[in-house]
């Protein structure tokens, strides 16, 4: 039984080394798995005469938790480091304005609301919590209908709603600057 307390030895060795968790994952197929040496020591002990398959088993199944609770230690000093590192960035530093940029959908839609403008059309922009009257009413939605469920609209405790479209931003810009529109 030599070779069980090497596979012990080879697994902490290897676990010791382990740098991210795709290394125990592999680790865990290696030394647990269907096809490892372990599983096929602890199928070959049914071969054993009925006094040797006690012993066998015992050492067999304490290999097995042994390396278990390698992996599990193991893997939990890991999340430690990762935590160690996450709080090591300085959140209080001053955020550069080198970085980052536009995502090209907003530098888009802007380029489109420039051209639009020139046309002579105009950007109207609302609340987003909105009255009954303006996000319903004024739109002719009668009192039953679907958009009103509380499923398709989110109601807030004032009796205001969450603005479910932009037509309410159409009503108040005509009740704002008259029709044509």
């Amino acid at each position: 039984m030599n070779k069980l307390a090497k596979l012990v030895d080879e697994a902490r060795a290897e676990i010791a080394l382990a740098r991210s968790e795709q290394d125990f994952n592999w680790i865990k197929a290696k030394y647990l798995g269907k096809k490892s040496e372990l599983t096929m020591i602890l199928k070959s002990i049914k071969d054993l005469p009925r006094s040797e398959k006690i012993v066998a088993g015992r050492l067999a199944n304490n290999c097995k938790t042994q390396i278990k609770g390698l992996l599990e230690s193991g893997r939990s000093a890991l999340a430690k480091r990762k935590l160690n590192i996450d709080h090591s960035f300085d959140y209080t530093l001053p955020v550069s304005s080198s970085l980052g940029s536009l995502h090209p959908i907003t530098i888009v839609a802007k380029e489109v609301t420039v051209i639009m403008k020139y046309m002579g059309f105009m950007v109207v922009d609302g609340p987003e919590m909105e009255d009954d009257y303006h996000n319903f009413a004024a739109l002719n939605y009668p009192e039953h209908h679907p958009a009103r469920d509380m499923q398709d609209t989110y109601w807030l405790d004032n009796g205001q709603l969450l603005r479910t479209q932009t037509s309410a931003c159409q009503v108040r810009a005509l009740e704002k600057y008259g029709a044509p529109l």
